[in-house]
């Protein structure tokens, strides 16, 4: 009987401002068959700093790396949680998806993009957007065994 009450003392009932219903995210196409679609896609979540639709787009890990320095891979929760906190901050990302890439054998396509931070990747807590530029190439190629609009980001 113990056990019981101290279980039921570890939920409680929620508040107003948190069982209130998020807004619905911007939907995703049922396909996305062109690389410029998904450019397009990823276009739109990152500017429009829509979590739930870049949620929904990256496959289950995000490679994170820099020329000359090496790479990192992130989990895809990790890297939200990340990005999420870079949006609050003030990150901007603009895509340019007029220049794009597609690489046949790879089957990925580039996309240029410009930030004002430093891309998430591994350490504890993302960097804070300033007011230097980066520019950060998108790579991304469908996943096989997900929704064909979602992607495997290389950052």
């Amino acid at each position: 009987m113990v056990a019981a009450n101290n279980w039921s003392q570890a939920f409680r009932f929620l508040g107003a401002p948190e069982s209130q219903a998020l807004p619905d995210p911007a939907p995703i196409p049922a396909a996305a068959p062109t690389p410029q679609a998904l450019a397009g896609l990823l276009k739109a979540a990152f500017e429009g700093k829509d979590i739930a639709a870049l949620e929904r787009l990256l496959g289950p890990c995000v490679n994170v790396g820099a020329q000359n320095a090496g790479a990192s891979s992130l989990s895809r929760e990790r890297y939200i949680s990340h990005l999420r906190t870079q949006f609050a901050a003030g990150l901007t990302v603009t895509v340019d998806t007029s220049g794009m890439k597609t690489e046949e054998g790879f089957r990925g396509t580039t996309v240029r993009s410009r930030w004002n931070a430093v891309p998430a990747g591994g350490s504890a807590t993302p960097p804070t957007p300033g007011p230097q530029a980066y520019d950060v190439e998108l790579v991304a190629h469908p996943l096989e065994d997900r929704h064909p609009a979602a992607a495997g980001l290389v950052v």
